[in-house]
């Protein structure tokens, strides 16, 4: 699946489970959890992420995020 931030596609075609170690169509607990971090600047006061899903597709979710706010200047 795709994950946009703030417009921008910043994971094309991502596999969450090739990227935890998983299997897909298992029932093993193998695996470990997936951090990804970016760098992005909102402007309008709402953090918009979006994760597109492709017709006839199950659509993607996310289970936990973590905000932080940067330096600003």
């Amino acid at each position: 699946f795709d994950i946009n931030i703030e417009g921008v596609t910043r994971l094309n075609n991502f596999d969450i489970f090739a990227e935890g170690g998983c299997a897909t169509g298992t029932t093993t607990t193998a695996g470990g959890p997936v951090v990804k971090t970016f760098d992005v600047t909102v402007t309008d006061g709402t953090l918009n992420i979006a994760l597109p899903t492709e017709p006839g597709t199950l659509a993607s979710q996310i289970a936990a995020i973590e905000v932080e706010s940067g330096p600003f200047g």
